[in-house]
């Protein structure tokens, strides 16, 4: 018996690569959202981890430390003042190494990407101004007011999104952190610490605030 063979009709081929088109296209957008939830759960694994190290570094020091403006791991300071808080262009990342913690990688890279962002109030780096009717001195802002008092706010940190942009520090003032907004939108992870809780910390801790 003879049986007639056929190839698909162009309009059997166009609907085969429509449905395949719309499988590869589901299947990278579930693979961006997984990306996104894995990305978002370092980003609080390393955000809580930084949190826990700076309350320690409190504890034992009196103080929080001042940020790493030079990419080396520790906090730079000159005659106990903060150096971004005299050029606040200079960059704000967590002291790593004078918390104890493992650097990030791509510390070779200019911006270094992966490395947590921090800030603080100035009189929270100085231990013989830290006290507990300290202010905070920190302005998170929303790009049009403050949101929570900065008086309450001891210090900061931020993780930079998908785009690796920082839309969160301002080259202006070292002292003032932004959140995203529909009107200014950024995809950067953003928290801050109240001095209060801070301060509850390093008592629990078995810190005596100066008189």
């Amino acid at each position: 018996m003879n049986r007639t063979m056929r190839g698909f009709t162009l309009i059997e081929m166009a609907v085969a690569l429509a449905v395949m088109a719309a499988l590869v296209g589901v299947g990278i957008q579930a693979l961006r959202v997984q990306t996104q939830r894995a990305f978002a759960a370092e980003a609080r694994f390393a955000m809580e981890e930084a949190r826990t190290a700076l309350f320690g570094f409190a504890a034992v020091n009196s103080r929080l430390p001042c940020p790493d403006s030079d990419g080396d791991g520790l906090e730079n300071l000159t005659a106990g003042v903060c150096d971004v808080f005299s050029d606040a262009t200079k960059p704000r990342w967590l002291p790593y190494h004078d918390l104890g913690l493992a650097l990030p990688p791509g510390e070779s890279l200019p911006n270094r990407p992966d490395w947590l962002r921090y800030t603080v109030s100035g009189s929270f780096a100085v231990a013989a101004n830290l006290k507990t009717t300290t202010p905070g001195e920190i302005d998170v802002n929303d790009h049009t007011s403050t949101i929570v008092p900065k008086t309450t706010v001891a210090f900061a940190l931020w993780w930079l999104g998908d785009d690796k942009e920082d839309t969160t520090s301002s080259a202006v003032d070292a002292k003032q952190v932004y959140v995203s907004t529909a009107d200014h939108p950024g995809d950067d992870t953003v928290t801050w610490v109240s001095r209060y809780v801070l301060l509850g910390k390093m008592i629990d801790a078995g810190w005596s605030p100066p008189p």
